[in-house]
């Protein structure tokens, strides 16, 4: 009878440790995720994760001692109409044709713009972009035009890219890339150019088929690029000497190639933006807001565009290259991307029919 009660004893004891051992167990998970603090998931196009570590993210952890998760989507950065399919991500970081297609799917959270610091420094222009679009800018790519001194000239104006005495091969952007937008843009005011002598305009008509006429214009001396290696070897390899380019792509084919020369378009110049988003259902909405009004900070946006060769959005910022210190963000054409996401299909079609 002893020995059975013993044995009853000794079963109480080991299942009160044991339940005693997960409880202190639990606890200490406990302690150590909230000492860690929050962490935030952001999903980017940006290609270098060590650069953005350094002069985004670390900076960031460090001021708030909120832990970012950093994925790099290289999708993000092509114009394919990306759709949000995860509930992984809190924060996004991808082109503005795919926040207006993730925003008019319903995807991203409705912004509370009273809850950024920072967005009173943003243009008129971008802070209707971003009611528009519930997405945030946080860096323009501005249209540019970079070319070899030695076979090409100046392009300053729009009517000058159809003087083909001024190059003998150009390069211009596949359909994969924001800056076929732009082109399609350019094509149809260069049409209205010819027609009035005047640079109006600034949208696409009659479903894009001025503005396909005039690009099958430059056909004959174009060669499309996928990607800045593809330009380096084009211009060592001479098979062009001029390319339309984004403003990230110019400082750095510059930096690279001090040779090149660089037009910069004032007013009227064609402008790409990257877009930050907060996921609808994060539940970490509070980080996320941080995290955005921190992206646009003024010290942020100077840090990145000299070291990252961004062209900030923050009126307040350095830019970091002097060809464009004097460009007015307001002065920019926003491209209509709910326009041009409906006609994308017909749009890459025609493109690709014309370059290909």
């Amino acid at each position: 009878m002893t020995s059975k009660r013993q044995h009853k004893n000794s079963v109480i004891t080991i299942v009160a440790t044991t339940i005693i051992v997960f409880i202190l167990a639990s606890i200490i998970i406990v302690s150590a995720v909230a000492k860690r603090g929050p962490q935030l998931t952001v999903v980017t196009a940006e290609s270098s994760k060590a650069k953005l570590g350094e002069n985004v993210w670390n900076p960031f952890e460090k001021k708030t001692k909120i832990k970012i998760n950093g994925i790099i989507e290289p999708k993000l950065s092509l114009q394919n109409n990306f759709k949000i399919s995860s509930k992984k991500a809190d924060v996004i970081e991808f082109l503005q044709s795919n926040a207006v297609t993730n925003n008019d799917d319903g995807k991203l959270e409705k912004l509370d713009f009273k809850k950024l610091r920072n967005f009173k420094y943003l243009s008129s222009d971008n802070q209707k972009l971003a009611r528009k679009t519930n997405s945030i800018p946080y860096m323009v790519e501005a249209t540019n035009i970079i070319y070899d001194p030695e076979t090409a000239s100046a392009v300053d104006f729009l009517g000058e890219l159809w003087d083909q005495a001024n190059f003998q091969k150009i390069a211009l952007p596949d359909s994969t890339l924001p800056l076929e937008s732009a082109m399609i843009y350019m094509g149809d005011d260069y049409v209205k150019y010819k027609s009035t002598s005047s640079y109006v305009g600034h949208s696409i008509e009659d479903d894009g088929n001025p503005a396909f006429g005039a690009l099958k214009l430059l056909q004959p001396n174009a060669k499309l690029y996928r990607n800045m290696a593809d330009l380096k070897k084009q211009f060592e390899t001479k098979q062009i000497n001029m390319a339309i380019v984004d403003s990230t792509t110019a400082i750095t084919m510059r930096q690279d190639n001090p040779k090149l020369k660089l037009s910069v378009w004032g007013p009227d110049n064609y402008a790409n933006y990257r877009m930050l988003s907060i996921v609808k259902g994060t539940k970490n909405k509070a980080a996320a807001y941080k995290y955005l009004d921190n992206r646009i900070a003024q010290s942020v946006q100077s840090r990145v565009s000299k070291t990252m060769n961004e062209l900030p959005v923050n009126q307040e910022a350095q830019k970091s290259d002097a060809n464009f210190s004097t460009y007015g963000l307001d002065a920019l054409v926003t491209l209509d991307y709910s326009y041009l996401n409906e006609h994308r299909t017909t749009f890459n079609k025609r493109w690709n029919e014309i370059f290909v």
